[in-house]
């Protein structure tokens, strides 16, 4: 379809994004939402073939094995907007804006194991794609704050920065911002999920040199000349909660404002993640109201390793999630050769739905498979992986038969090789 993208990542593009041109604002109304492409994602694994095969010879009876999830015109309009979607893409390129979409493999498995079916068909962005598998700290809060919450929000942000995290917030005004400013200023690393106008913020003065030296990603859910809409926010919030290790809502607006019902939301329904909020005076009171609710009060870390600390005994209490980079790792590229010394595990599931009390070994396999699918993006027979992975050769021949019969990794013959299946992270298309 186009020679930036794969033929998948090109379909679900036509199927769900409004693909905004210029000034022009493309109707979303014939776009499939989420729950939409969900249901024909199911019907496509169901039949065995992929999004790209929509776009072959084949289409029409493709589409006719479709007609009881979506009307076949409806999709032939869709699929038929290629010309829209080449002038999207040159457009995007030229701001140096790239899309991942659930099948391919640099997706962040995080949000797969974590938001399921609610997980982005698509991701839009700029900057270091890696970013995005570091985890971390999620900080939240109002857009109208007090001088005080601002100068918390950075003293936050700096605090990350010290101790190798990743600040994850939502690149609004106010906590955001300021959590984001302070890690970046102090020369940390940052991932922004716009709701509206990623386009727009690609190019801000601010934006562009921490960009550049691969510190800051910003990405977005929605095309990236959307403007603001309520829905996507909420969809927003979701997906910074997703890509951190644990969230600091710093402050909230009790029964009101989107930090209060993302909040809530991951409380109620989610639970995976520790969730703090600001204590004392001078914390509003959605934030003592959030304690009742479950929240955690912010223990208030002053060095970077205590920090750390609080890190990993949060992930030590949560349901076990895909972690592509381990927490005392992610200071290293994924493509490091420094030795990674772990234990033998026994094959296990490597989704969320493990208990809070999973085994060490548990949680260590559930990291481990996460870097083996993306080393596996390239196919590799078992010794290569095990030089790449500097661990022993039977260590590696344990786990891949384990990732095997979890079908997280495909066994290739002729030579004999290894590759992350297509399927893997929950089976999302």
């Amino acid at each position: 379809m186009n020679a930036i993208y794969s033929d998948n990542t090109s379909a679900i593009l036509l199927l769900t994004a409004p693909l905004i041109i210029g000034d022009s604002d493309v109707s979303e109304r014939n776009t499939l939402s989420l729950s939409e492409y969900n249901t024909v994602a199911r019907r496509l694994k169901e039949l065995t073939i992929e999004p790209a095969d929509l776009l072959g010879a084949k289409q029409n009876d493709l589409l006719a094995k479709l007609a009881a999830v979506v009307e076949p015109q409806r999709m032939k309009t869709l699929l038929g907007r290629g010309f829209q979607l080449s002038h999207a893409v040159e457009k995007w390129s030229a701001s140096g804006i790239w899309v991942i979409a659930r099948l391919d493999p640099d997706y962040p498995q995080r949000l797969k194991a974590v938001l399921k079916e609610q997980a982005p068909p698509l991701i839009y962005g700029c900057g270091d794609k890696q970013l995005l598998r570091r985890g971390g700290l999620a900080v939240v809060g109002s857009r109208r704050v007090d001088e005080e919450s601002l100068d918390f929000a950075g003293s936050v942000g700096r605090l990350t920065a010290e101790a190798s995290l990743t600040i994850f917030s939502g690149g609004a005004k106010g906590i955001d911002r300021g959590a984001m400013d302070g890690a970046l200023q102090a020369g940390g690393w940052a991932v922004g999920v716009l709701a509206e106008q990623l386009l727009r913020m690609t190019v801000a003065s601010d934006c562009r040199e921490p960009i550049r030296e691969g510190r800051l990603a910003l990405i977005s859910l929605v095309d990236p000349s959307a403007g603001f809409n309520i829905g996507n926010a909420m969809q927003r919030n979701k997906v910074v909660y997703a890509f951190a290790d644990a969230a600091l809502i710093v402050s909230a607006d009790h029964e009101k404002g989107g930090t209060w019902a993302g909040a809530v939301e991951q409380l109620e329904r989610f639970g995976n993640h520790a969730i703090y909020v600001r204590t004392g005076p001078s914390a509003p009171a959605g934030n003592q109201e959030l304690l009742k609710l479950g929240a955690l009060a912010w223990p208030a870390p002053r060095s970077a390793e205590e920090l750390q600390a609080v890190l990993l005994e949060s992930s030590s209490r949560q349901p076990a999630v895909p972690q592509e980079l381990p927490l005392l790792m992610r200071d290293q590229p994924l493509s490091s050769s420094a030795t990674v010394l772990l234990p033998p595990v026994q094959p296990v599931r490597t989704d969320s739905a493990k208990p809070a009390n999973a085994p060490p070994a548990a949680r260590i396999f559930a990291q481990v498979a996460s870097i083996i699918c993306e080393v596996l993006a390239e196919p590799q027979t078992d010794k290569e992986l095990a030089s790449i992975l500097n661990v022993s050769l039977a260590q590696t021949r344990a786990w891949l038969k384990a990732l095997l019969k979890e079908r997280l990794v495909e066994k290739m013959n002729k030579p004999i090789r290894y590759r992350a299946s297509k399927f893997s992270g929950e089976g999302l298309l």
